[in-house]
């Protein structure tokens, strides 16, 4: 489903204060950039043009060149979807990083569950500054070592990954946090869970 007006304002706005904050940065998602070709930074159609959509890369694409950002996927389609009797393929997801060094590793899967995306799983050089997450006990750890993809994979094809409400009366800071609140299900139902004596 496709922004409005001001719900694209409102991403575009919050996007950009996010990649010119003064500190490192990685962002994943779909961008809903069809019109973008990746491998050279450029959109492809007019400058001028009145599409919304178009519009709404354009000042994409100069938020993240203004910024400096980096990004990971280049020629990868990234969604694939039949449209009546034709197959759709296109790049909309991204990976923007202020630096290539925060990402150690970086590959592309196959979706999960009913989704047309693919799934982008990184390791990152970085290191929280607590192993405890904000919603646990300060007794409680994560045994992060244990975790098994195969399990995470699964529990997410159980998952809907639809929005409760209405994404077109939804802010961009509802949308996200009804999908962070998915997130955090399968990053606390899948890890085992150690209590520290």
């Amino acid at each position: 489903m496709s922004l409005n007006d001001a719900q694209n304002s409102q991403f575009l706005d919050y996007f950009s204060s996010k990649v010119n904050q003064d500190t490192e940065k990685l962002l994943f998602g779909d961008f809903n950039c069809p019109n973008v070709s990746w491998i050279a930074g450029t959109l492809s159609g007019p400058s001028d043009s009145s599409n919304r959509s178009i519009i709404f890369q354009q000042n994409l694409l100069e938020i993240i060149h203004e910024a400096g950002m980096d990004w990971l996927i280049t020629d990868e389609i990234t969604r694939r979807r039949k449209c009546g009797d034709n197959i759709q393929e296109s790049t909309i997801d991204q990976v923007f990083c202020s630096e290539d060094s925060l990402i150690s590793e970086f590959n592309v899967f196959s979706p999960i569950g009913k989704s047309d995306h693919v799934s982008i799983i990184s390791e990152l050089n970085i290191f929280p500054l607590s192993n405890n997450h904000s919603h646990e006990n300060d007794d409680v750890k994560r045994n992060w070592a244990k975790y098994s993809l195969s399990d995470i994979i699964n529990l997410s094809k159980e998952i809907s990954w639809d929005f409760n409400s209405n994404l077109e009366k939804m802010s961009i800071e509802e949308a996200w946090n009804e999908i962070h609140g998915k997130l955090l299900k399968i990053t606390d139902m899948i890890p085992p869970v150690a209590h520290v004596r």
